[in-house]
């Protein structure tokens, strides 16, 4: 999930090719919050010790020119000062408003390059994932202009604005993996990553992030949208590859809500009843037994083999749920439970 950082500004602020039509605003209300922004920034520098007086002169002269490739360069010089010293709260405060600053000018690209040095802070200092910290970086991540709660863009925008804000995203679910109380990432990060990854059509990395966002019933509407849509034969195999999926990784809380509100989807149980959906709802049941429905969990597998068998994503799931919850020996992963292999190391989730 980690990304290189960027080199430099110098590509992004000259790659903005994408339109979007901005909020009716005056320019004296522009220039009104751009100056605040500033006076903000200028304020939480001077809450600390050493000369920078130079430097914030220079970040007041460029935005208000519009200058942004200097203000993103004086934005960078203030934190690696504030970082250096181990300041790390004014750091987060002025990359996390200078980040929101540059999103507000569609600059995306310097945005994320920002904001990338205060995830990384955050990462080297294993500063606590803590509501405050989190709070900063959803705060970035609603700034960005694909959003749909997103400020009026004041320019035009960058054409990796999509990819940008994923890939900050990515970089903010694995500190807070590491670094906060959720083992696979603060559900609201991952529920961010979710409807990002659903706005740009990326329904495998969309589901992956649903998983984790505690959006059990949005999940479960996203993923019948997804069987209604071309794969109405399938819709039994949709249902059980996101409830087996949850199980895998232990979440059996949210694996039940998934099935519950599919079901209500699909408007009750008659409406999808098939030997694949018998299968689901007896291992449901089954997995609260632990160990001592092993010869029951056996049975279930043999007995509908044939409805696991139609997709191969549920083998590979039956596998480690059978070695999580039964304790049959740990399968070889591959395909989709490869890819979360790495979200599946923590303990599980109650």
């Amino acid at each position: 999930m980690s990304e290189e950082f960027l080199t430099g500004p110098t590509s992004t602020v000259r790659r903005r090719r994408k339109k979007k039509k901005t909020k009716s605003t005056t320019s004296t209300a522009t220039t009104t919050n751009t100056n605040t922004e500033v006076d903000e920034a200028v304020a939480i520098a001077a809450s600390s010790t050493g000369g920078v007086e130079s430097v914030l002169s220079k970040l007041r002269d460029s935005v208000s020119d519009g200058d942004l490739y200097t203000s993103l360069q004086v934005y960078k010089a203030l934190f690696a000062r504030f970082a250096k010293q181990g300041d790390v709260e004014p750091a987060t405060e002025l990359a996390a408003k200078g980040s929101c600053l540059l999103l507000r000018r569609g600059l995306t690209r310097a945005a994320t390059d920002l904001a990338f040095q205060l995830v990384d802070l955050f990462t080297e200092s294993h500063t606590e994932a803590s509501e405050t910290n989190t709070v900063h970086l959803l705060n970035i991540v609603r700034a960005y202009p694909s959003h749909p709660t997103a400020p009026a863009v004041n320019g035009t925008i960058d054409d990796t604005c999509d990819e940008d804000s994923q890939r900050f995203l990515n970089g903010a679910i694995k500190w807070s993996m590491t670094e906060g109380t959720y083992p696979r990432g603060d559900p609201r990060l991952n529920y961010e990553a979710a409807c990002a990854y659903r706005r740009s059509g990326d329904a495998s990395n969309a589901c992956l992030r649903y998983m984790f966002s505690e959006q059990c019933a949005e999940y479960a509407a996203y993923v019948h949208e997804l069987a209604t849509n071309g794969y109405r034969g399938e819709i039994d195999i949709f249902l059980a590859r996101s409830v087996l999926q949850l199980l895998a990784v232990e979440n059996v809380r949210d694996a039940s809500q998934v099935y519950d509100a599919f079901i209500q989807q699909c408007g009750g149980r008659k409406a999808l009843d098939t030997p694949l959906t018998n299968c689901v709802e007896l291992l449901l049941e089954l997995v609260q037994k632990g160990k001592a429905g092993l010869p029951l969990f056996q049975l279930l597998q043999k007995r509908y083999s044939k409805s696991l068998n139609r997709d191969e994503t549920l083998q590979s799931c039956m596998g480690r749920i059978g070695h999580k919850f039964f304790g049959v020996a740990k399968p070889k992963q591959g395909g989709i439970m490869g890819m979360l292999e790495g979200l599946m190391g923590g303990p599980k989730k109650r």
